[in-house]
């Protein structure tokens, strides 16, 4: 999502006018054609695959009866659901908090909730694509500000949510997703670059920076960023096609991954070293899948498919937004992009050892892999409302990010830090000498708002 102000981040207001994605993204569409949100359970915990309409909609005792669930799940989660019931009776709102803040979820539904073993497992995953680790490691104070309450159950008499992650509509998104917004900033150093001077005619432009004063190498693989001997100046060596260059520049901006930059740049103090070493990368995969249309979405009256323990975690039709020469598929005969999400799963290994096993995990999966799980898992959703993948999928992309989010400081192994000066992300991105520290790293969080935020504060570093 893009969770950033062009004013508030030192970027010409009308390069990016935030406000036209109330236009461009149909926040109607789905609803009018009455789509809904489903799960599709799975075989080994709930004793058969079955796809369940209405997540969320229905009443909760006509949804639980629906569900493949032994007596006392169902009871479980309806009364999880509907009971206006503090589970954390006669503490303070301070104590809620403190307990919740070192409580898993997964804990706290089973320990406090006392729900059974089949509603644990329906929640196992449930936050995969966003804290990328089960249920099980992020605490339950959390859960109120992901969630108002009608997607995960339990909290919503124990601690109502104050904030929420959906305070501002789920729509600033161009149709490449974040590309169109380094498009911009492209255009911004480089005019000539990119043919046009609007957010809406960025998405299909072509890219030209041949030429040009202001110079984006890419495919230029950095490899040494070191000061010179007289430390007036910053010599950075990189690879190109093959052949190792050196430019040297008045200073630098390293805005690439924070776990990488010691190994580029030996000369950091110790204690710096061990700030950016201790960015762990969040591995992720991003799969699109095109389909010739989507009717059996419409036939089944769903938009989002919840997957309870398969590989992919979900399925999703693509965000309806329309712009520039860039048409959405408003109606369900034309062609349509799924979003499935992949993320590893180590239900042995905790903390950040299951972000540093991811990568390898991701690396030796196959296109193959996934591509199977992709056709098994649609046609395990979709097969009753007329789909069939041999038939209807037209391409897969499979984005795989081993080194993906940035480090994430709000699960429960993170120790609670002295000060902000203190946090590890803060040391890394000090200045050295001539050097400054970007990236979205540099704030610990994973989103478009921290990654420009750090890349303002170098430079201003710098100047």
């Amino acid at each position: 999502m893009l969770t950033l102000s062009c004013k508030q981040r030192g970027l010409c207001p009308s390069c990016l006018p935030l406000e036209r994605f109330y236009k461009y993204f149909d926040q109607k569409l789905y609803d009018e054609l009455s789509l809904i949100y489903a799960i599709l359970f799975d075989q080994e915990h709930f004793g058969q695959r079955k796809l369940v309409r209405g997540y969320g909609t229905r009443p909760w005792r006509e949804f639980a009866a629906d569900a493949p669930l032994s007596d006392k799940a169902r009871a479980d989660l309806v009364r999880a659901f509907t009971d206006e019931r503090d589970y954390l009776p006669g503490m303070s709102a301070e104590e809620k908090r403190s307990l919740l803040a070192k409580t898993s979820y997964l804990d706290y539904l089973r320990d406090y909730v006392k729900v059974d073993d089949q509603i644990l497992e329906i929640y196992r995953r449930w936050g995969m694509s966003f804290w990328c680790v089960g249920m099980d490691e992020v605490p339950a104070l959390s859960v109120p500000s992901y969630d108002d309450g009608g997607g995960m159950p339990g909290l919503r008499y124990t601690m109502p949510r104050v904030g929420h992650r959906g305070d501002e509509p789920y729509i600033f998104h161009f149709p490449d997703g974040n590309a169109s917004v380094a498009r911009l900033l492209v255009r911004a150093l480089v005019p000539d670059a990119v043919p046009g001077s609007t957010m809406e005619d960025v998405v299909t432009a072509k890219l030209d920076c041949d030429g040009a004063a202001t110079r984006i190498r890419l495919n230029s693989t950095e490899v040494n960023v070191a000061h010179t001997t007289d430390q007036k100046a910053v010599d950075v060596t990189y690879v190109h096609k093959g052949k190792v260059h050196t430019a040297r520049a008045d200073r630098c901006i390293l805005a690439c991954y924070n776990s990488a930059i010691p190994y580029l740049c030996p000369e950091l103090p110790e204690e710096q070293v061990r700030g950016l070493s201790y960015n762990v990368k969040i591995p992720l995969t991003y799969t699109k899948v095109q389909v010739r249309n989507w009717r059996a979405f419409a036939k089944l009256g769903i938009r989002y498919v919840y997957y309870t323990s398969d590989f992919f975690k979900q399925v999703e039709l693509d965000y309806p937004v329309s712009l520039g020469k860039y048409e959405f598929g408003k109606s369900p005969d034309e062609p349509m992009v799924l979003h499935m999400c992949y993320v590893p799963f180590f239900a042995d290994r905790k903390g950040p050892d299951q972000w540093r096993a991811g990568p390898r995990k991701l690396l030796e999966t196959s296109f193959a892999t996934f591509e199977e799980h992709v056709r098994d898992q649609l046609d395990a959703a979709l097969a009753s409302g007329g789909f069939d993948a041999d038939r209807d999928i037209e391409a897969i992309t499979v984005n795989r990010w081993p080194h993906g989010y940035s480090y994430s400081p709000g699960l429960l192994w993170e120790p609670e830090w002295p000060n902000e000066e203190s946090k590890p992300w803060v040391v890394g991105r000090r200045p050295f000498g001539r050097i400054a520290i970007a990236n979205s790293d540099a704030g610990a969080s994973a989103d478009t708002n921290s990654a420009i935020t750090h890349g303002y504060r170098a430079v201003q570093e710098s100047l």
